[in-house]
């Protein structure tokens, strides 16, 4: 029986050499093999020695009476279910409602796990007695089979208690109309009583058997059929997923191989599943090549089993006399130490192989000091090679699951990019290659959108595992256009030595000396490293080159702050920069840091602000100037007199100037509550509602107004009219109910913050208004949840982590610091807008001390 194709090699077998491939191409009978097999054999090693001593573990040679088999056996089973027809099928009502599709015979092998054991001896005495009246003519063959069917009519036992092979379990549907499997076991019963020849149908009725139970059985029919047609290769690999240990295994593909000597599938399962034994398996491998010549996988095999280099070279040599494979050619090289020799052997690789590029890349490496040579081959390569279909499937399903374009161009781009990551001993070749990538497909490609390419490219390199290749990338792409930041960033971005970031680093301002983020890039690094005077000279550079750069002159003021700790050097720095950058946030920051150090006194600061924000715009339109010039007026506690008619004023201007910011309003109300004036804050809560009825934070701002002045009834009704306004938008309703809430009691309140979170689940107010009613509560545990979800959402909220820190000893660990900390909350902000503290922008004292003032706010108020 011939099956239908032959299968594939078993997939659970290693591969050998690390490469998907077939059978090699022009082929080639074995020269002078048996003095090649001989002299392998008797290599002196115990283990051979032990090997010699014990005849068993040899496979012993074909028996006279098997060789005697007739060959019309191997006429049997010709064909496949292709032989029924859409006619037949239609005429099975189970059946009529879809025609199956063709089923490919699997070969795989499978461990089965199970305790049956079947004596090999008994059950294949009869196979050696092939020579007799059952293999003499198709005929004859034909009615051992019918006779199989009949017995298994008869005899089949409805359930052995057999395990079933994962594969078959996989398989199992095929005919999916067929609701019953005894009926779908009669009709592939019958299929094979009126086809008897096609291999296909025993192996499906195998099958269904596995799937009834009957595993006894279905292995019985097996080795029936195998006894019936020996020369089938299916069947015997068939029944030898039914094996269940290695003596039995061995013993099976030991007398399929006396029947089928030239089986490289056999030889394969033999020599990986069966002979565990490192010397046998070289042994079975070198009887295996010796029957099997031609063929690529086995040579591999043989290749992958020696140990020693010399042993390996001496298999490859004879390999590539036997099959053309590129995968031979190119273990040669990397194994052979001669340099003449490997260009010899590659340059005869390219004349049997011209459009394989890895024979391009391999004599490449042999030319890796001269790189012109190694320029010309790279680029002879990619004007006559194709990317092979296996590595171009490997490159598909290593980059399908990342995203992205997937043309072909792009496949095969980063088909040439996974073979320079081969490369990356040769980092000459390696960046040969990257060089020819990068302009593949790129003709006609306008500059934008080949620097958009490459840094998709890089990005998707470097996720994926090929660091030196999207660094070589990047190299290159620099060269190309020196004065495109985004690629000095992501260039800089996979730096990890620090000798070369920093070099990266100078080479990037060097070329683009205008931008600020380069400049700020090695800033930060001299800044970790803590190297303050080398901060202090990039940062004087920088100016210089982008005078008009806000970031540039803050840092430099920062960092001559932390370097010298003398105002005197700072206050200069800000009078520069407000001589050279003369915008709203630089004053803002140079009055900020004189606020802070306390050297001019608040009243003259308010002054020489109000001043500033009277030259009109574009100093005029900065609140936040406002809201610095009105704090600055109302630093006293208790307003009164003049001082209190001056901070009014100028929050009068504030609020003509910023009709639409809340925090202008809040302040403005703050002054009036200084001074005693409720009445006047209620009226500016009134006015700035008439102006901006649609605000969310002003309509809770107030409704807290109201419950701060225990004015319950009015904050009610403001709440429901609130909810009735905003009932359409969950995130204004979470701050309405941010605010609601209080006017319950703190026992009731915390029902009230749940409902509220159902309607919008992660608003930071209400989430916050959960955790410090928990922690009032003293739930602590409960708090330490919340207070984590809400850092987790809101990693910017020093009062969440101030929380946290006080329900979590070790939280303070965790702590954000740098671009990162946490910059806002009520109680943090009463501490870091404290100009004995910090200032208005904040600086020197560390994030956590800052928390700690904070921890401390919050201990105070945990009594409700």
């Amino acid at each position: 029986m011939i099956p239908h194709g032959r299968p594939p090699f078993p997939l659970d077998a290693p591969t050998p050499l690390g490469y998907k491939i077939g059978i090699g191409r022009g082929a080639r009978p074995l020269s002078s093999s048996n003095a090649f097999i001989q002299q392998l054999k008797k290599r002196k090693t115990p283990e051979s020695s032990a090997t010699e001593e014990d005849p068993t573990r040899r496979i012993p040679p074909p028996s006279p009476e098997a060789s005697s088999i007739d060959t019309d056996v191997k006429a049997l089973v010709k064909g496949s279910r292709a032989h029924i027809s859409r006619k037949d099928w239609e005429h099975i009502p189970e059946c009529s409602r879809e025609v199956p599709r063709r089923k490919q015979v699997s070969s795989h092998t499978v461990n089965l796990g199970t305790n049956q054991t079947v004596r090999p001896n008994e059950l294949f005495e009869a196979t050696k007695l092939l020579g007799s009246a059952h293999a003499k003519s198709k005929n004859s063959s034909n009615t051992v089979l019918h006779e199989i069917v009949r017995e298994d009519a008869s005899q089949s036992p409805g359930g052995d208690g057999g395990a079933i092979p994962a594969e078959y379990a996989v398989e199992s549907t095929h005919l999916h109309d067929m609701e019953e499997l005894d009926q779908q076991i009669s009709y592939i019963r019958s299929l094979c009583e009126s086809h008897p020849e096609n291999s296909a149908h025993w192996i499906d009725l195998a099958h269904l058997h596995l799937q009834k139970g009957e595993r006894k059985h279905a292995q019985r029919m097996l080795q029936k059929c195998c006894q019936t047609s020996p020369h089938e290769e299916v069947l015997w690999m068939e029944y030898l997923k039914l094996v269940e240990s290695v003596p039995e295994g061995k013993s099976v593909c030991t007398i399929a191989l006396e029947h089928i000597p030239d089986s490289a599938s056999l030889w394969k399962v033999l020599a990986d599943k069966y002979t565990p034994d490192i010397t046998e398996k070289q042994n079975v491998l070198l009887e295996a090549v010796e029957n099997v010549p031609q063929n690529a996988v086995l040579w591999k095999s043989l290749i992958d089993a020696f140990q020693s280099s010399d042993e390996k070279l001496m298999v490859l040599e004879k390999a590539m006399e036997c099959v053309e494979d590129v995968e031979i050619y190119l273990e040669f090289a990397r194994l052979e130490p001669d340099s003449k020799i490997v260009r010899k052997k590659l340059s005869e690789a390219r004349r049997k192989f011209p459009d394989r590029p890895e024979i391009y890349i391999a004599a490449a490496r042999e030319e890796a000091t001269d790189h012109e040579k190694v320029e010309m081959i790279v680029r002879k390569a990619f004007e006559v090679t194709r990317m092979p279909d296996v590595i171009l499937e490997e490159t598909h399903n290593r980059f399908d699951a990342r995203g992205g374009d997937h043309s072909e161009s792009r496949i095969e781009r980063l088909a040439w990019y996974l073979l320079a990551e081969g490369q990356r001993d040769e980092p000459v070749v390696l960046a040969k290659i990257v060089q020819f990538t990068v302009n593949f497909d790129a003709e006609g490609a306008s500059i934008s959108v080949q620097r958009s390419v490459w840094l998709a490219d890089a990005a998707l390199l470097y996720d994926a595992g090929l660091v030196d290749v999207s660094r070589a990338l990047l190299a290159y792409a620099v060269e190309v256009l020196p004065h495109a930041q985004d690629l000095w960033m992501a260039r800089i971005h996979q730096m990890t030595d620090r000798g070369e970031r920093l070099q990266t680093l100078n080479d990037a301002v060097g070329k683009c000396p205008k931008s600020p983020a380069l400049w700020e890039s090695l800033a930060d690094f001299h800044r970790s490293n803590g190297k303050l005077e080398s901060l202090c000279e990039t940062l004087e550079n920088a100016v210089e080159r982008i005078p008009s750069s806000e970031d540039m002159w803050i840092a430099l003021a920062k960092g001559t702050e932390e370097r010298f700790d003398d105002p005197a050097a700072t206050r200069k720095i800000y009078d520069r920069a407000c001589v050279s950058c003369p915008t709203p946030r630089m004053h803002l920051k140079k009055y900020t840091f004189e606020r802070r150090i306390g050297d001019v006194s608040e009243t003259a600061l308010a002054s020489s602000v109000e001043k500033l924000l009277l030259q009109g715009r574009p100093f005029s339109a900065e609140w936040e100037l406002w809201a610095l010039a009105i704090e600055l007026a109302s630093a006293d506690t208790a307003l009164s007199g003049r001082d209190y008619e001056n901070a009014k004023r100028i929050a009068r201007l504030a609020i003509s100037e910023n009709l639409n910011v809340v925090k202008i309003w809040q302040l403005a109300v703050a002054v009036e509550l200084q001074a005693g004036q409720i009445n006047s804050g209620r009226s500016l809560y009134l006015s700035a509602l008439e102006k901006m009825p649609e605000s969310s934070a002003l309509h809770a701002s107030f409704i807290q107004f109201l419950i701060d002045q225990k004015d319950f009834s009015v904050a009610k009704d403001r709440f429901q009219t609130a909810l009735k306004l905003f009932r359409h938008n969950a995130s204004s309703l979470g701050d309405i109910y941010s605010a609601g809430v209080m006017l319950d009691s703190i026992e009731t309140r915390i029902s009230s913050i749940h409902f509220a979170l159902s309607i919008s689940p992660d608003h930071e107010g209400l989430l916050w208004r959960k955790a410090h009613t928990l922690y009032q509560l003293g739930m602590r545990d409960d708090v330490s949840s919340a207070a984590r979800k809400l850092v987790e959402l809101y990693p910017k909220n020093g009062d969440a982590w101030a929380l946290r820190c006080l329900c979590e000893a070790d939280a303070i660990m965790q702590l954000p610091t740098g671009e990162n900390a946490p910059t806002y909350g009520t109680q943090w902000e009463k501490v870091a807008r404290n100009p004995m503290v910090l200032g208005h922008d904040g600086c020197l004292l560390d994030t956590a001390d800052i928390v700690e003032l904070v921890m401390e706010h919050l201990r105070s108020e945990a009594s409700p």
